[in-house]
């Protein structure tokens, strides 16, 4: 009987033990994108303070395919024990409204972290497209019609998004050509393969430095370059996730951990460089970002509904 209680109390204290040592072991964090694609690039600058927070290592697994929806999905379906997250962009709150089968739903079957940044969108060409200016640009593609090779990161993803905006704007149509990630479809362009991408900003720093691409225009206020009109305003947001059913103080750790790590000086002078805001205290908690996605869901579903775009 002695031996039963104590096997009992043992018991009763596991769960305690479990949450006062989390984490011991590293961390994995989804970046559902191809690596070195701004979303990757956010997170790997995230990725030594947000280790030295929680006091183990923290590991970048790059699941690309599908504007996010495949790497997304094997967070969904991981393990709820705090050891592997998800780093996903605006696109987790466009997905239930552009693909059919889906297979989760990021209201429910995510838990939310906190945001991380805010990154802005530039629009992007091969470096021979012959306009020289926005206005220049729009009339160019609008007379090229349906022969305006858009590159984007798939289905669902911010460079996605920002082109059916911009087919919006036009009343026109473009030949879309989706790619694992931005990162290779910046490759295309560079190499004359496509015409034009709605990038984020971050991913372009180098390519506008060196000029092997041309800047028309940002989404936010970049120095040298005009922004785009208030309707066509669109910011890649970026976030933290956790399965279903992630223990909430595990949440709670992992949210003030965050918390620490975008406030740090290595990551706001990284962020700095590459024009992307990191996210407000307020903004990197769970509540915030729970409402946010929410709101984003009901956003883009009815935008995406209006301009026509259907399900995959």
């Amino acid at each position: 009987m002695k031996r039963i209680r104590t096997l009992a109390y043992s018991l009763l204290w596991l769960p305690m033990l479990a949450c006062a040592a989390y984490p011991d072991r590293p961390i994995t964090i989804i970046v559902p994108f191809a690596a070195g694609g701004p979303t990757d690039v956010v997170a790997r600058a995230l990725q030594k303070p947000m280790g030295d927070a929680l006091g183990q290592p923290v590991v970048i697994d790059n699941t690309a395919g599908a504007g996010g929806t495949i790497g997304t999905r094997k967070a969904v379906q991981a393990r709820p024990d705090g050891y592997t997250i998800l780093f996903m962009n605006l696109g987790v709150s466009t997905a239930p409204s552009l693909y059919k089968t889906l297979g989760y739903d990021p209201r429910t079957d995510l838990t939310p972290i906190g945001s991380v940044v805010d990154t802005p969108m530039a629009i992007i060409a091969r470096k021979d497209l012959p306009p020289e200016t926005l206005p220049q640009l729009k009339a160019w593609m609008k007379a090229q019609g349906g022969k305006v090779n858009y590159g984007h990161a798939g289905i669902g993803s911010a460079a996605h998004l920002c082109g059916v905006l911009l087919q919006k704007d036009l009343n026109t149509n473009f030949t879309e050509i989706g790619y694992k990630g931005t990162a290779p479809a910046v490759q295309a362009l560079i190499a004359g393969e496509i015409d034009i991408i709605c990038d984020q900003w971050s991913n372009m720093t180098e390519q506008v430095k060196t000029g092997t691409v041309k800047v028309y225009s940002t989404t936010a206020a970049v120095k040298d370059f005009p922004a785009l009109p208030q309707y066509l305003s669109l910011s890649a947001w970026h976030a933290l996730y956790a399965p279903k059913g992630t223990p909430p103080e595990f949440i709670e750790k992992l949210s003030s951990s965050l918390q620490s790590s975008i406030a740090s000086e290595y990551f706001r002078t990284r962020m700095e460089q590459i024009n992307t805001l990191p996210a407000t205290p307020e903004q990197a908690r769970p509540a915030a970002l729970a409402q946010r996605t929410a709101q984003e869901v009901q956003h883009w579903g009815m935008l995406l509904s209006n301009t026509g775009t259907g399900k995959q």
